[in-house]
């Protein structure tokens, strides 16, 4: 009996597919690429755009990313979130802690932020894929505490507030 044939693109999606993050493992970076991860997380420049082909990668590090939050390791923490760089409510809440604990409250607000706004959220219902965080509850707490802490060009985006009419004159 003969197999199908399987075309050549289906087997290269496929390879790309399962091998999407293979370079992305959490290790150590060269001085520059490590350099350049945290200017853009001390700036609140990263943003983590890979998805399911990272999810490996991900639960992999889940580990060490949780030990590295734990002990406040937050420039290892935030360059081997970055170099996962999947996308997840956790991986945003870790860059925010990593920017707040470097001294960066800024960029540690866009990263709450983006965490209660990220399309994908960690279970902690079945699995605890959230490693003992409350991803939401801790985001919104932080930036109740940071918001006294905000250089004046991070403030939140101020409401319009309406312009009274011009009250005519009397006769």
């Amino acid at each position: 009996m003969r197999l199908p044939r399987v075309p050549s693109v289906a087997l290269l999606a496929a390879s790309v597919l399962f091998t999407g993050c293979a370079t992305q493992q959490p290790g150590q970076p060269d001085a520059i690429a490590r350099y350049d991860i945290l200017g853009q997380v001390t700036q609140g420049q990263m943003r983590l755009g890979c998805g399911l082909a990272c999810a490996a990668s991900w639960r992999q590090a889940r580990p060490t990313l949780a030990g590295l939050a734990r002990n406040a390791l937050w420039a290892d923490l935030a360059v081997d979130v970055a170099r996962i760089g999947y996308t997840l409510d956790l991986g945003y809440l870790y860059l925010a802690r990593a920017a707040e604990g470097l001294g960066h409250p800024a960029a540690a607000i866009t990263y709450y932020r983006l965490a209660l706004a990220s399309p994908s959220v960690c279970d902690g219902m079945v699995f605890d894929s959230c490693d003992g965080s409350q991803v939401p509850e801790e985001a919104r707490t932080a930036l109740d505490r940071l918001a006294g802490k905000r250089p004046a060009a991070a403030a939140a985006v101020p409401t319009p507030t309406p312009t009274p009419a011009p009250v005519p004159e009397p006769p």
